[in-house]
């Protein structure tokens, strides 16, 4: 019962979205939900624990599926990453863990089993990072996220000089690609780059990339 507390109290607050709090309490907040969370992961009795918890959570009518979408955000995100990896700030992410439902295509690629997938469970999947790529799970928010933060030709321009779903281009590829002027290119991304730096939803993710 402790540990079911404890978990709903750590997505609890991570679900939650603040009308206004100040900036630095709030990352430092986010910071140590994200350092339980990394905890959590790293002990085995703990992580089996949490992922029946989550499962049951996610099974239950009362719990809105966008609470469990946070929660998989802030576990993708560079910081918490890099926490469950032990790994310093400076240090290259080799590997993502990402918390997903065991669904069909997992089970084909031998990570999950057919139970699992019955049962509607949730898993820690750990997956290789490739290159220099940043890799958006397009079953999180991401996606959604950046869709409300950019016009279209900003998010266009952004997911191909971060090669998202795709190889990472230089800039005056990225013009040719979209028939534009190089010029117009750089003003566009620029900008775009501003409101992912000032949009602490996105900033977390594309922290040492901005």
């Amino acid at each position: 019962m402790k540990d079911k507390e404890r978990f709903t109290h750590i997505c609890g607050n991570l679900s939650q979205t603040p009308k206004k709090v100040d900036k630095d309490d709030g990352r430092n907040r986010k910071k140590t939900l994200q350092s339980e969370i990394a905890k959590i992961y790293q002990d085995q009795k703990e992580c089996a624990s949490f992922l029946s918890w989550i499962t049951e959570k996610a099974k239950n009518k009362n719990t809105h599926p966008r609470n469990i979408k946070k929660i998989q955000i802030s576990i993708a995100a560079i910081t918490t990453q890099r926490l469950m990896f032990d790994l310093a700030e400076r240090d290259k992410l080799t590997k993502k863990v990402r918390l997903m439902r065991a669904n069909f295509p997992l089970m084909r690629k031998g990570l999950c089993s057919h139970s699992e997938v019955k049962a509607k469970e949730y898993l820690f999947i750990v997956e290789e990072l490739e290159g220099d790529n940043i890799n958006l799970d397009t079953e999180s928010d991401h996606l959604d996220i950046l869709s409300r933060v950019l016009e279209l030709k900003e998010k266009q321009i952004i997911y191909l000089h971060f090669g998202v779903h795709c190889k990472s281009m230089p800039t005056n590829q990225i013009a040719k690609f979209m028939g534009m002027p190089l010029t117009e290119t750089i003003k566009i991304k620029k900008s775009a780059l501003k409101k992912l730096k000032n949009n602490p939803d996105v900033e977390e993710f594309f922290k040492g990339h901005l």
